[in-house]
């Protein structure tokens, strides 16, 4: 017989042993599809935060498509780059330059894989000195031709500055210390000064101004994704967006996101979903050309992540038209940091 102390004794071990084998609580993948819209968290530790947030989506208005604007001739692109003294002071230095797509990777020295994705066109750039200051260079500007829109706008998502100040220039505009990006119409803009001073940070905003100015059109992101990407819980700003599979494959941290079939016809973003001051899981949102094609891809995702993590999928009734959870097994994203841009 076992004494009632040891008893007490041996009920304690046993907690404190089950304590300490759980630790974190298990991640769990969260997915739900409305008509031809399919929503999901990945790897999220808190049920409560990923069940509120597919919640509050499926709550709102069915998405519209983007519709891109008509392709100008590239001729236009050469003009964007300021002539000398419309911004005071500042002045070419040395040829400008347009850059074709196979061009890029040298000009940017790394891999130019994101730009491809979004349909990089060409580039024209610059640099600019100011007459006060001297002759040599002190800014750079770039000017992407991404031939629509939606493009021009994905890759502006893609290359937000974390921690950078939001301003409202062109479509929107990301500044750090030191660089400047912004878009409008088929337009990525990206600024570099050279060395940091009140002028040349000044000159930055001015160009930015300038430039997104004289290119108008489109400037507003597509609308749905401005419903979807401002719940509270979603950390501002931390959209990726995407059309089809060689966008997503760049804007996602989980590659099982790539097991829906993502081809043309589709519209969609990750973002950052908050589970404290530490942590995010990452968030996903795609609009199918169908119905059919969203249950496909639905489907696809349910059979892949069971047979992936080993845990069948459990179904969450009232969540959509059909909806799944299943423990991933699996650390929570890391928290997103800069890929940089290169010189």
């Amino acid at each position: 017989m076992i004494g009632r102390t040891a008893r007490f004794l041996l009920l304690c071990c046993m907690a404190s042993a089950i304590h300490v084998g759980c630790g974190e609580p298990i991640p769990e993948t969260w997915v739900a599809r409305q008509g031809s819209v399919v929503f999901g968290v990945w790897d999220c530790p808190s049920p409560k935060i990923a069940k509120a947030l597919l919640t509050q989506w499926l709550a709102l208005p069915a998405p519209d498509r983007q519709t891109s604007a008509p392709v100008r001739d590239d001729t236009f692109l050469f003009s964007l780059l300021p002539a000398d003294d419309r911004i005071q002071d500042w002045r070419t230095v040395g040829e400008r330059q347009y850059l074709r797509p196979h061009e890029l990777t040298a000009f940017l020295r790394r891999p130019s894989v994101e730009y491809e994705a979004f349909g990089v066109r060409g580039l024209v750039t610059a640099e600019y000195a100011n007459v006060r200051l001297g002759p040599k260079p002190l800014l750079r500007v770039e000017v992407y031709d991404m031939g629509t829109p939606a493009n021009a706008f994905g890759l502006y998502s893609q290359k937000r500055i974390p921690g950078g100040m939001f301003v409202p220039t062109g479509g929107g505009a990301f500044i750090g210390e030191t660089e400047l990006l912004s878009w409008s119409d088929r337009y990525y803009v990206f600024i570099r000064i050279y060395e940091f001073s009140d002028d040349t940070r000044d000159g930055m905003r001015a160009f930015a101004s300038t430039i997104t100015g004289m290119i108008g059109g489109v400037r507003d992101e597509p609308e749905w994704t401005t419903r979807y990407a401002t719940i509270p819980s979603l950390v501002l700003h931390s959209e990726r967006w995407f059309a089809n599979t060689a966008q997503a494959q760049v804007s996602t941290k989980d590659p099982s996101l790539l097991v829906m079939p993502l081809d043309d016809d589709v519209e969609g973003f990750v973002s950052r979903l908050r589970i404290d001051d530490t942590r995010t899981s990452e968030a996903f949102c795609i609009l199918f050309p169908t119905v059919p094609a969203a249950e496909d891809a639905y489907a696809a995702l349910e059979s892949a992540l069971a047979s992936l993590g080993g845990n069948e999928p459990e179904a969450l009734s009232k969540m959509g038209d059909e909806g799944f959870r299943v423990r991933t097994n699996a650390a929570s994203p890391a928290e997103e940091g800069s890929d940089g841009h290169q010189p």
